[in-house]
């Protein structure tokens, strides 16, 4: 009985240490699982600020002023087409670089002109805007400057919006 007492004793201290081995490795385990939550959770928090901040953006708040549209733009001595006794002005911004002008030149324009130009509905301005990232902006910032201190009966902005139509 002896001999069975300490085999029992043995398999008990045995098994309690093995247990205890196997619970540090547990613990240990338990404590990366809980650091990963924890970094989770400050994850997920940050997504959540995030998307209310996104969410203020889209309702209009937090981000810069509206910007107010002037009341008049003048476009006194300025070539146009169309009827000088126009009631309608409308001024074209574009670049002649833009694919997207370059669509409304082909799509939109000949709609406008029939429309309200030719008819008399509508004076039409246009204006040179070239956007900084096309290639031949500066240089034609530059040909405007010089273009725009000789207004020569509607000639010039004739040929440029022949020029667009490439």
């Amino acid at each position: 009985m002896i001999i069975l007492r300490g085999a029992v004793l043995v398999l008990i201290f045995g098994s309690a240490a093995a247990w205890g081995q196997q619970s540090a490795a547990q613990a240990q385990e338990l404590r990366k699982l809980q650091d990963e939550v924890h970094h989770l959770e400050a994850q997920q928090q940050q997504i959540l600020d995030s998307l209310d901040e996104l969410k203020k953006l889209a309702r209009g708040g937090g981000g810069p002023p509206p910007v107010k549209a002037p009341e008049k733009i003048s476009v006194a001595g300025e070539v146009f087409r169309g009827e000088a006794g126009a009631p309608l002005a409308i001024i074209e911004y574009a670049d002649f670089e833009c694919p997207y002008c370059r669509r409304f030149e082909h799509d939109t324009w000949p709609q406008i002109r029939d429309t309200y130009i030719k008819t008399g509905k509508v004076k039409y301005f246009y204006r040179d805007f070239p956007l900084g990232f096309h290639e031949h902006s500066t240089q034609r910032r530059r040909l405007r400057g010089a273009r725009e201190n000789r207004v020569n009966s509607g000639k010039c902005m004739t040929a440029c919006l022949r020029s667009r139509r490439r």
